[in-house]
């Protein structure tokens, strides 16, 4: 499933993705470090889109869906609507992060559990995703090695990084980096997918 064409386009102006990022600047904890509004939109926001925009990840449309690391919701709101289909459970260790993203979520009538957990505890669980995704929670690497654990065979591993994030490639997941820009702050990263062997 390629995340391009109308469906992407129409997104960019999505009402519950305008109001989410309304509900950032308006946090009463700094959910993001960028107050200028067109920084906070574009690298922010709309960081996923940047990201996918160019990627054929073949996705079937039910996925069973986990993302680590949502507190503020950075990559869990942009994929639930760019991919409605997905069955995403959001994982947040931080009290306090989850209770502010459960209550967003509410507020968007998105359907969608957050557990208040660290993900450790859902390696020893014996549930497996089709899709894991992550911003910035672990080097990648260390990503690689904690997460990979969760994905179905051929699930697929996604971490939007910084520009100079690598990973070594092992025996149980194949590893693939593609850079991207945020045009409009001339600003590269990198996202790493690594597909479960």
């Amino acid at each position: 499933m390629k995340a391009v064409g109308p469906r992407y386009i129409s997104l960019l102006k999505n009402k519950k993705l305008v109001f989410f990022d309304k509900m950032l600047k308006d946090a009463p904890w700094r959910a993001v470090g960028w107050r200028d509004d067109d920084k906070r939109w574009e690298l922010g926001v709309l960081d996923c889109y940047h990201a996918l925009a160019d990627l054929d990840l073949k996705i079937e449309d039910k996925a069973k869906w986990l993302d680590v690391g949502s507190g503020n919701g950075l990559n869990a709101i942009p994929l639930a609507l760019m991919f409605p289909k997905w069955e995403g459970l959001f994982v947040e260790k931080s009290q306090r992060k989850a209770i502010w993203f459960s209550d967003t979520l509410r507020k968007l009538k998105m359907k969608y559990k957050v557990l208040n957990c660290d993900v450790e505890s859902l390696i020893k669980d014996s549930q497996k995703y089709d899709v894991v995704t992550a911003r910035a929670l672990f080097p990648p690497q260390k990503s690689c090695e904690i997460l990979g654990r969760l994905l179905k065979k051929d699930g697929l591993l996604i971490l939007f990084c910084g520009k100079d994030a690598y990973v070594e490639c092992n025996k149980k997941l194949k590893i693939s980096m593609h850079e991207y820009q945020i045009q409009s702050f001339n600003e590269y990263r990198k996202i790493i997918i690594a597909t479960k062997l």
